[in-house]
């Protein structure tokens, strides 16, 4: 999850940001991390495969199509909220006749 301050990314939502400049990291402000995730995935056809494709914070939030209408934070826990079944139903939406989308 990235420091509020400056997007350092930390380990967990207690944990310090070691940016000397960073509000957060100084002392200056105290402000919770936000929780985000990160999408591993790799993606072939029948021409080739690119392997180690990483969909980052706001763009894994707008393909997992929990953005719109959400409050900060609560697309995440929407996610989380989902049965292992509905996973592998949004899975299955990104899937197509020749391309295979494989999160790792």
């Amino acid at each position: 999850m990235p420091s509020p301050g400056c997007i350092q990314l930390l380990a967990k939502q207690d944990d310090k940001c070691i940016n000397g400049a960073c509000e957060i990291g100084s002392g200056m402000k105290n402000l919770p991390g936000e929780e985000m995730y990160d999408i591993p995935l790799s993606i072939a056809d029948n021409t080739g495969c690119i392997n180690r494709c990483l969909l980052l914070g706001q763009v894994a939030q707008n393909f997992l199509g929990l953005s719109v209408g959400y409050l900060k934070n609560e697309w995440v826990q929407e996610f989380s909220r989902l049965s292992d079944d509905d996973k592998t139903n949004l899975k299955w939406n990104y899937l197509f006749e020749r391309v295979t989308i494989q999160f790792k």
